[in-house]
């Protein structure tokens, strides 16, 4: 009985989300170009309930690009960098919200994101896609942050890689997050 009243409650929230703008951006640096060599990474961090998540993620503070699922929103301050989040999700009774983000050292040129074309199966929310394009060495270079969906068939799974390679983009590319890949069948 409770397990549905919480479904029930989560579901009239998300609804309720999905009216608001689901990109949030944060600008903390004018920095436009990337360097020819730079250092990204790749982080599902749990909704930040890992016990010393905070030092952890400010122990890559050097890094130029970080790529993480399961954000939340509003976020943790990154001195000197530029935060976008694409929100899939209030968690029930607050304001926030959990999605994608991308925190890099680097102003973008674009970002967009996506949610994905089918839901989870528990829950019905949906994933989603957050890519950001950076002047890279004369060229425009496409980072693309996705939260794969998990708990469904083999088939709905690979909609959704088909999203995110059906993106149009002539130049450099980056796929990187959490792809839920878990199952020799979505290999």
């Amino acid at each position: 009985m409770l397990l549905t009243l919480i479904y029930l409650m989560a579901q009239q929230l998300l609804v309720g989300s999905m009216e608001m703008p689901n990109l949030h951006q944060i600008s903390n640096s004018s920095t436009q170009i990337l360097p020819a060599q730079f250092d990204l990474m790749s982080w599902n961090i749990y909704k930040m309930k890992r016990p010393k998540f905070q030092a952890t993620l400010q122990s890559f503070e050097q890094v130029h690009i970080k790529l993480l699922q399961e954000a939340k929103w509003p976020f943790i301050d990154f001195p000197h960098h530029n935060v976008s989040m694409f929100k899939t999700f209030q968690l029930p009774l607050t304001e926030t919200y959990t999605g994608v983000a991308i925190a890099s050292r680097y102003q973008p040129l674009t970002v967009e994101g996506h949610l994905s074309p089918f839901k989870e199966s528990f829950l019905n929310t949906p994933k989603s896609l957050l890519c950001e394009s950076y002047q890279w060495q004369e060229q425009q270079l496409k980072i693309c942050n996705i939260h794969a969906l998990n708990f469904v068939s083999v088939k709905t799974f690979q909609h959704h890689i088909d999203q995110l390679a059906a993106l149009e983009h002539t130049g450099p590319l980056i796929w990187g997050g959490d792809f839920n890949t878990w199952s020799k069948a979505k290999l």
